[in-house]
């Protein structure tokens, strides 16, 4: 039978592999979970019961989402490509993607009034009041 000591060591290697894992599968859980041959269950009892794995799938979540951030910058410029033509190789670049930078202003720049919709509030941002009349 395997000591307490064995056990604790083994759960923290499998706690390292997962961490690993989700950061080669760009966060996908189920799958970093099967690689590692672990549950979903056990994961998220690591994150409940584990500050420091909740840390490392927390920093993890934000390296995605500068990934994708960059990607969805990269969509804004317009893709850049290399052809092959009879002068030659040459650089290429696509238009800007309308509905990227479309997302991106409804997103990112709505502090700067690239809304859809339009908030309504009362004097310096309080509450509206409504005044009906008594005979309502």
């Amino acid at each position: 039978m395997a000591d307490k000591n064995t056990i604790l060591t083994e759960d923290k290697r499998k706690r390292g592999e997962m961490l690993q894992a989700l950061r080669e599968t760009k966060g996908i859980v189920w799958e970093a979970c099967e690689k590692v041959g672990i549950t979903r269950h056990q994961h998220n009892d690591w994150l409940r019961d584990d500050p420091d794995y909740r840390e490392g799938c927390e920093i993890i979540k934000e390296e995605r989402t500068d990934y994708v951030e960059g990607q969805l910058l990269k969509l804004i410029e317009g893709a850049e490509y290399e052809v092959m033509t009879e002068h030659g190789i040459q650089v290429l670049r696509d238009a800007p993607c309308k509905t990227s930078i479309k997302f991106y202003l409804g997103t990112i720049g709505k502090n700067r009034g690239f809304v859809e919709r339009q908030e309504i509030t009362g004097a310096e941002g309080g509450p509206v009041q409504i005044i009906a009349p008594d005979n309502i």
